[in-house]
């Protein structure tokens, strides 16, 4: 099992705590408060200020942040004061990587701004905050060999009620939920860890090959007779996309389009190395996780992701494009009210682009091809007319019988 790359110290003040003053800007005139060290580095008497020990770098701070990204000298001002005048219990946590570690995955400010933008509320949640009643501020140190970010937070206001007692009050005496903080610290490595390259490459270009056979660019075995099947099983009616609840009996034909789209298409052997990769990725963060006696990722792991957004973004590609041919087949329909001939005329060039001959040939019988009676009622009145230029009828029998026909071709 690998050693874990991430390690979290958590310490807290509460009001009456001689630290706390530190920690919470209320120092004094003069005296340097931590949101100060937070931002620019701090020392007093050659000692440093933190608790975390330095081994006598150049301070050097990537600035403060928050949720909104860095702060500006207002913005600043304004944590400050917040911090001046809370009555709760401060929070301070240095999350610290291992060095190569580090330096490899936490390369800039904004890196860690990213980082706790997209794992720290939900580690507030894990633990039982209101994350809409946090207030935090953090700042990436790079001024040791191990590259670290310090974190501040504290509830913003008194909300919760106690039984029995009057006015509102904060929730937390101070200890966080240890399990909650097992599964950040596997959270944060997992982001940090570099994705494998080139996946979503391979998505857009199958997304785009899904497009390409739908409309015959490519003849791909058993297709056609899949994406007919889609074609006559689509509801006429509702939103029509791959995730639609109407379409929920229609999905499992159109991953099969899927499938065979992908799998006998040239970007097979690209899909299946960005699978592989994305595999790979998700068996080294449940390692990771497991470093932490973490047991699993509370999100879906990579190859799952891919998977899904791979079928789902070919799916509707192809629904898209059958969309567009039933729209045809409409449009051809109105235009030559109802006539066999000039709608099979039409109908055909249409379905044609995802059904070979004998598939459409299967499709009219089935249907009582429009095609086929068309050709009858043809064929019959071709027949009229040459009994009557035999003699065999009159002519005023033969115009009656075509007028007849011609009536039912309407």
């Amino acid at each position: 099992m690998p050693s874990p790359n991430i390690i979290v110290r958590h310490e807290y003040f509460k009001p009456g705590d001689p630290q706390r003053d530190y920690y919470s800007s209320n120092g004094g005139a003069g005296k340097h408060d931590f949101l100060s060290y937070m931002d620019i580095g701090s020392k007093e008497d050659g000692k440093y200020l933190d608790f975390v020990d330095y081994e006598g770098n150049p301070e050097k701070s990537s600035g403060v942040f928050g949720p909104n990204g860095l702060m500006g000298q207002e913005e600043e001002a304004k944590a400050r004061d917040t911090l001046r005048k809370s009555g709760a219990i401060v929070h301070s946590l240095v999350i610290s990587t291992e060095h190569k570690f580090g330096l490899d995955n936490l390369k800039d400010s904004g890196k860690a701004e990213r980082l706790l933008a997209k794992t720290f509320p939900k580690f507030l949640k894990a633990t039982g905050f209101d994350v809409d009643n946090v207030f935090w501020v953090a700042a990436l140190h790079e001024n040791t060999d191990n590259r670290h970010i310090h974190v501040l937070f504290l509830e913003r206001e008194p909300i919760y009620a106690k039984k029995g007692k009057d006015g509102y009050f904060y929730k937390w005496k101070g200890k966080l939920d240890p399990l909650a903080m097992k599964e950040w610290k596997g959270e944060m490595e997992k982001e940090l860890l570099p994705k494998p390259m080139g996946i979503w490459d391979t998505r857009d270009k199958a997304v785009a090959e899904a497009k390409r056979a739908v409309l015959g660019a490519n003849d791909y075995m058993n297709l056609q007779a899949t994406l007919s099947k889609i074609y006559d099983a689509m509801p006429e009616d509702g939103r029509v996309g791959y995730e639609s609840e109407n379409m929920k009996g229609v999905r499992p034909l159109v991953d099969s389009a899927t499938d065979i789209i992908l799998t006998n298409s040239y970007l097979w052997p690209s899909i299946k190395e960005a699978s592989a990769a994305c595999k790979s990725y998700d068996d080294e963060v449940r390692e990771r996780y497991q470093s932490y006696g973490a047991y699993a990722p509370r999100e879906e792991l990579i190859y799952r992701l891919y998977s899904e957004e791979m079928y789902r973004r070919c799916g509707n590609a192809i629904i898209k494009e059958l969309i567009d041919l039933k729209g045809q087949e409409r449009a051809i329909r109105r235009k030559y009210k109802n006539s066999y001939a000039a709608k099979h005329s039409g109908i055909a060039t249409v379905l044609n682009a995802f059904a070979d001959s004998a598939r459409w040939s299967e499709k009219c019988e089935a249907e009582a091809s429009l095609t086929v009676i068309w050709y009858k009622m043809k064929t019959k009145e071709f027949e009229i007319k040459k009994m009557a230029e035999s003699g065999a009828i009159s002519q005023e029998e033969a115009s009656e019988a075509v007028a007849k026909i011609e009536t039912e071709l309407e």
